[in-house]
């Protein structure tokens, strides 16, 4: 990149400019990048009346941060900007320039300038309007401080809330960040001079309220991506949002919640829980007193991650040997925890085994596995007079129970059996997860096992004389039995219309955009059904399909579909509302349970004073941190402004 000497634009008729200037040529001259030639261009300009550009210097410059800014940026000052290749880049160029602290002060302060001028107002104004400016800045300081902890799901406050007694023991991290940041911020602490001591805001209630607008930014945001589009809603959650937890009461709060958010009930395409009745009952669960209430159908899908939950556990539990080989687990888990046992263990580590997590029990099936060895070795180490009785008893019992065959026989099986879910379990659990792909997981995890069985069975030699192997062999198929038992009996529901309407947007399927299969999906959304939409989409896509350049192992999908054609499909709504509401329908409730982490490390046992709407405030903020980032950059300005104008302020910041 060239380096631009500094320059000041010039006027030809008028000298040093009092606005930006905006020059457009026919042609811009390039630089080159990597290789490949790139230029300033005019339509930049849009949406960017502070930008401007110099022919001289063939440079941006940012025009109120040259006027009223000491501080700011170099590249858009004095130097001149002209990384073209990166000037359109998120965090990069003239985006960055746009969401600093600096720049929204200068264009503060011009726009206040223009407003004097346009009313004819005194330059003697400035005074106030630099103080305006420090207010701006410190104020801003602190937002930056509650987003910096609510992203990291830190504690703000400690025993004192004063600004005089941040540097005291106890006074939590938001003052002691406060602190350390006067420290390093000589701006900040010259300002801090200049704010009255009734107006530090670092209360409990200004930080309240500062979470509180950055929540209704984020929510705002996403209601604003989700427009006028179909939706699924995915529901699981804490007994505390509610007083009562009965189904009527949680479809009203679902309703309400909604509604108060902003987004249309008329929208709703799916609604996706775990099988609890509450949620589930087919005549007083949530979903059926939702569609009730609503006056229409909404079709409800149990989570796909909680039925393979449900399959994973009867395959752990269809045996009592498979039992005993957990509850033996769990004890070698609890004992080898033991300081005086720990220290002398030299295997990995056990994981703890949760009702609720079967990923556990793939972990330490997985561990003893590699570590039976080690842990056999410990044991028998622990049998000599040099520890307490307790502990050679259980180091003896428990060195009997994994020295069993059947004990290995069983960690083999099992590490084998959940294996073969982990993938599919790992892949439900994302945030875009469709029906029609969760389907196609399932599908797929059943036919491992099957071909699992038929392996087995083709190589297997049974000898009658042996009872042991027969009992291993009769352990072998009961477990597999039960699995394939319970996969057909959990998602029995592929063979539905719905399910059936879904494959039928997918390439490989035989009925691909047959417009009579996807007939069901279209009645949901009120879409009118046009026959020759679909025939013209069909021929359309499989054309593209059959000429096109993929690799081999790239496979056509509904999404990639969707996504490679966009803009053809526009041109047939109904076929477009199909694709659209297959990646729509909800699988999985997973990405509501991941907030429970975060919901755990917020409310943690030396939290427990927090009001309901501040923690639920803080964890959607520690969720959805990619937007609540925002609010220390694109999103300043406003958040500022709505601050500024909610309440009687001691600070005037605009």
């Amino acid at each position: 990149i060239d380096v631009c000497k500094p320059i000041t634009i010039q006027n030809a008729s008028h000298g040093t400019t009092a606005k930006p200037n905006q020059v457009k040529l026919d042609t811009f001259p390039a630089r080159w990048f990597s290789g490949k030639k790139r230029n300033f261009s005019s339509a930049w300009y849009h949406n960017k009346p502070w930008l401007e550009y110099s022919v001289k210097a063939d440079a941006a410059f940012c025009f109120p941060c040259r006027k009223f800014s000491t501080s700011c940026d170099a590249a858009f000052t004095v130097k001149g900007f002209c990384d073209w290749k990166h000037a359109l880049e998120t965090d990069k160029g003239l985006l960055r320039h746009a969401a600093s602290k600096e720049h929204i002060s200068c264009e503060t302060l011009w726009r206040e300038r223009q407003m004097r001028e346009a009313r004819g107002q005194k330059i003697s104004t400035l005074v106030h309007t630099d103080q305006l400016a420090r207010n701006r800045y410190y104020v801003s300081t602190i937002v930056d401080m509650i987003a910096f902890l609510a992203v990291n799901q830190l504690p703000f406050r400690g025993d004192h809330d004063s600004v005089e007694s941040m540097s005291e023991s106890g006074s939590g991290l938001f003052l002691s960040l406060f602190l350390y940041t006067l420290q390093k911020d000589a701006e900040l602490a010259k300002i801090m001079e200049t704010i009255p001591r009734t107006a530090t805001y670092t209360s409990h209630d200004i930080q309240n309220e500062i979470i509180e607008l950055m929540s209704t930014l984020v929510t705002e945001h996403i209601v604003e991506e989700v427009g006028d589009e179909f939706y699924s809603i995915k529901v699981d959650g804490t007994r505390d949002p509610t007083e009562e937890g009965d189904a009527k009461t949680l479809t009203q709060t679902v309703i309400s919640e909604l509604t108060k958010a902003g987004l249309s009930t008329d929208k709703i395409l799916s609604q996706v829980y775990d099988g609890a009745s509450v949620m589930s009952g087919k005549h007083g669960g949530v979903q059926k007193l939702l569609q009730e209430e609503l006056k229409r159908e909404i079709p409800y899908v149990h989570c796909f991650n909680h039925q393979l939950h449900l399959v994973v556990v009867q395959a752990m539990s269809a045996e009592q040997p498979v039992i005993d080989f957990f509850s033996v687990c769990n004890l070698l888990y609890k004992f080898i925890r033991r300081p005086t046992v720990a220290v002398h263990y030299k295997g990995e580590t056990l994981k703890r085994l949760l009702d609720q997590r079967w990923t556990g029990h793939l972990a330490t099936v997985q561990v003893i596995s590699k570590a039976h060895e080690n842990i056999s070795q410990l044991l028998t180490e622990l049998d000599t007079h040099l520890f307490p009785a307790d502990v050679r008893v259980e180091a003896v019992g428990l060195l009997r129970a994994i020295s069993k065959p059947s004990f290995r026989f069983i960690a083999l099986l099992m590490s084998k059996i959940l294996t073969l879910f982990e993938a599919p379990n790992r892949l439900l659990q994302s945030k875009d997860m469709d029906l029609h792909t969760a389907v196609q997981l399932v599908n797929a995890a059943t036919k491992c096992i099957e071909d699992f069985v038929v392996e087995q069975s083709v190589g297997a030699r049974i000898d009658q004389e042996n009872t042991a192997k027969q009992q291993r062999l009769r352990l072998y198929y009961g477990c597999i039995d039960a699995v394939c038992g319970e996969m057909a009996r959990r998602f029995g529901e592929r063979n539905s219309a719905l399910i059936e309407s879904l494959a039928s947007l997918d390439p490989e399927s035989d009925t691909f955009l047959d417009a009579e299969k996807v007939r069901p999906l279209l009645d949901l959304t009120g879409t009118k059904l046009v026959d020759a939409e679909f025939v013209v989409a069909r021929q359309f896509l499989r054309t593209q399909m059959e000429g096109s350049t993929r690799a081999e192992d790239e496979n056509w999908t509904v999404k990639t579909l969707f996504t490679t054609f966009h803009k053809t499909l526009e041109a047939m709504p109904s076929v477009m509302v199909a694709f659209k509401s297959a990646l729509t329908f909800g699988a999985s409730t997973a990405t509501c349970e991941n907030s429970f982490s975060s919901l755990k490390n917020i409310f943690s046992d030396h939290r427990r004073s927090m009001l309901h709407p501040r923690k639920a405030h803080l964890i959607q903020l520690s969720f959805e941190k990619d937007l609540t980032r925002k609010c220390m950059e694109q999103w300043k300005d406003r958040l500022l402004r709505r601050f500024h104008s909610t309440g009687k302020r001691r600070l005037q910041l605009y």
